[in-house]
């Protein structure tokens, strides 16, 4: 009866033991927040089915459990893909093993909240003037096409008639 108790405890503490997740509620918001914060640290450049399909699960379960997954690259062909994938696991570990502190989250944050908004992009003068020129545009296209009634037209000129007075009767 002792050996078996003894097995169970055993067998208990064994368990408590290798369920423990490494990771403390602390350094999860952290990494959390820095997430929310940087999110280009998740952007990968691949253009293959499978390799999306990779990145997008271990996007989706870092962000949610901060696990990341032991996923097969065998289907990717692409030597560059399976690079990005490497770097994006690789920065993915690091951020777990070595989560920034509080300081450097709200340095960072004052950091984005400064600087200035990026300009968008410029797609030279033929995109400008295909959107913002009047003589090229769809909208002015299309609506040239069809003849617009003039206000004055659609009201009418005549005086309004009087209503009755009630009053009189």
């Amino acid at each position: 009866m002792k050996k078996l108790f003894l097995l169970n405890v055993i067998l208990f503490l064994s368990i408590f033991l290798n369920g423990q997740n490494p990771i403390n509620d602390d350094a999860k918001a952290r990494i959390g927040t820095y997430l929310k914060i940087n999110p280009q640290i998740l952007n990968v450049q691949v253009s293959s089915i499978e390799a999306k399909s990779i990145v997008d699960i271990i996007v989706y379960t870092y962000e949610n459990f901060l696990v990341i997954p032991d996923l097969p690259l065998n289907n990717i062909t692409d030597a560059k893909e399976k690079s990005e994938i490497n770097q994006l696991i690789q920065r993915l570990e690091n951020l777990t093993t070595n989560p920034p502190s509080w300081q450097q989250l709200l340095t960072l944050q004052i950091k984005k909240k400064s600087a200035p908004p990026t300009p968008p992009v410029y797609a030279g003068d033929d995109k400008a003037s295909q959107y913002y020129n009047t003589k090229s545009s769809n909208f002015n296209k299309k609506s040239s096409q069809s003849k617009a009634n003039l206000i004055e037209m659609e009201i009418s000129k005549s005086e309004p008639t009087p209503l009755p007075d009630k009053t009189k009767e």
